[in-house]
C-alpha cells in the first residue's frame, strides 16, 4: 500500500491459482479472474472513498501525504 500497490482480500484465491496462471483483477469491484482456468472469485471491493483507495489513487502513501499536506 505504501508504494501504491493495491491490497485485495479474496478468500480461496490460493486454491484456484497455480504457478504460471494469468490473473485479471478489478480492484474496484473485487473480482479476481484466473484467465488460465476460466475461474472467478469475488473478493472484497474497495470503496472509492476509503483511505486505502485514496492512497492508491495518489500513487502511494508518500504521494498521498504530500497531496494532503501541500
Amino acid at each position: 500500500m505504501n508504494i501504491g500497490l493495491p491490497v485485495l482480500i479474496c478468500k480461496g484465491v490460493s486454491e484456484i491459482f497455480e504457478e504460471g496462471n494469468v490473473a485479471k483483477i478489478n480492484i474496484e469491484t473485487g473480482e479476481v479472474i484466473n484467465l488460465t482456468k476460466g475461474m472467478t472469485l469475488q473478493g472484497e471491493n474497495l470503496s472509492p472513498d476509503s483511505p486505502p483507495a485514496q492512497i492508491l489513487k495518489a500513487g502511494g502513501l508518500s504521494a498521498f501525504m504530500r497531496q494532503e499536506l501541500g
